[in-house]
């Protein structure tokens, strides 16, 4: 990716990552090169029920602050979304500013979909933990999305709350171009 200037952007929950912070910061000189942790909460009981075996999300955080003080492009995948759990105002606000105080440079949401492979893991896990929320759930998630309705209603409550601390609808920011030379062009 360095030697071509490939652009990159990895998702991640891993505080691993800092075992490349060299490359990171040498890749971000030369292309777009973008790291996403994905914090879908803050709050521990939620997280040791639903993401179990991964890092803790404020570890998450204090990774991405050490990215981002090595001149690093990171943000925050607020993904996913869980529906009944993590969807509230309050709930969504706490991520939101702890991204910012941890340097943050972008907010990317999602909500919640289960699509086959993940429905079989997720929905048995839900009624575990939360056996209240699986009518809601088997009446939004008989597909793999939920109602487009309350899509955008959270998305709308999240893109408020991005404006309210600061960060640009554009969740990633503007794509870096290649050097000239350094880009292939297909002749169609």
């Amino acid at each position: 990716m360095l030697a071509f200037q490939q652009p990159v952007h990895m998702l991640t929950k891993s505080p691993s990552i800092l075992r490349d912070l060299g490359l990171w910061s040498e890749l971000s000189t030369v292309t777009d090169a973008q790291v996403a942790f994905s914090v879908p909460t803050l709050d521990e009981a939620i997280w040791k029920k639903m993401e179990p075996g991964t890092a803790k999300p404020i570890k998450r955080l204090e990774v991405l602050r050490v990215l981002t003080d090595a001149d690093g492009r990171c943000g925050v995948m607020l993904a996913p979304i869980i529906p009944g759990l993590t969807d509230d105002e309050p709930h969504l606000e706490e991520i939101i500013r702890a991204a910012k105080g941890h340097g943050a440079r972008f907010i990317a949401p999602n909500v919640l979909n289960l699509k086959p492979g993940s429905k079989e893991w997720f929905m048995p896990a839900l009624r575990e933990a939360y056996p209240h929320l699986t009518p809601r759930y088997e009446k939004y998630y008989r597909g793999s999305y939920a109602p487009e309705e309350y899509t955008q209603q959270v998305l709308a409550k999240v893109s408020e709350l991005r404006e309210k601390y600061g960060f640009s609808e554009q969740a990633h920011g503007p794509v870096q171009q290649a050097p000239v030379g350094g880009q292939l062009q297909m002749s169609l």
